[in-house]
């Protein structure tokens, strides 16, 4: 569980403290383009977490998937419904708040802008499944449970949900581009209590979100 806590802790240093603070300047001390470097760090960093977290939770993960195939291909179905009720929570979660359009999450801002082609062809398989597991594997594998083990539901909830929200925040005026990442939350934790915390339908609602998110881009 230590390791798992310290998995925590490198995801938040490497993929939000050094990004925010460390790579501007040492763009411009090495005199190279931020987004071309800021693109290639984050696509390393976090596909090298996501097969660090796999090494420490495999035992999870292959008990999960015994579980799962008990059930068939339901989790598919969970995705595509999770999927749906995400849009579904954040649509109204604009309407009532805002008033307004939805709005683009910065994760789909920076996808529609990659800077090199290169980059361009390996980000979707980082946002599309790399990320996703890391993140599920973080927020609803370690910190649902461990709270859960620990206090209660409710509170594990609330703290899982909570904390995958304001990872993503770059900044205050960004606030209104949360709404995605707390609707994703929220249904990708529900899910995983309400399945018995099975990794894996949170997982294909995360991805199937993301998958679809990624095929609206190449679409346009």
């Amino acid at each position: 569980m230590e390791r798992k806590k310290q998995l925590l802790i490198l995801y938040i240093f490497l993929l939000i403290m050094i990004p925010r603070l460390c790579l501007l300047p040492l763009a411009t001390f090495l005199a190279i383009d931020y987004d071309t470097l800021n693109e290639w760090y984050f696509f390393i960093v976090t596909s090298l977490l996501a097969l660090l977290a796999v090494y420490l939770y495999w035992p999870k993960l292959k008990s999960d998937w015994q579980r799962k195939k008990q059930t068939g291909i339901s989790f598919i179905f969970t995705g595509f419904i999770g999927f749906l009720m995400i849009f579904l929570f954040t649509f109204l979660s604009f309407m009532f708040f805002h008033q307004g359009s939805l709005e683009k999450s910065a994760n789909q801002t920076n996808l529609e802008n990659l800077s090199h082609p290169l980059i361009a062809h390996l980000m979707p398989l980082c946002v599309v499944f790399f990320g996703p597991l890391l993140e599920e594997l973080l927020f609803r594998g370690y910190v649902f449970s461990e709270m859960k083990r620990k206090c209660s539901t409710f509170p594990a909830f609330l703290c899982s949900v909570l904390l995958f929200t304001l990872i993503h925040l770059n900044n205050l005026q960004e606030i209104r581009s949360l709404l995605p990442y707390f609707s994703i939350g929220v249904i990708t934790t529900l899910s995983y209590s309400r399945k018995n915390e099975n990794i894996y339908y949170p997982l294909s609602i995360h991805i199937m979100n993301n998958l679809i998110a990624q095929i609206l881009i190449w679409s346009q």
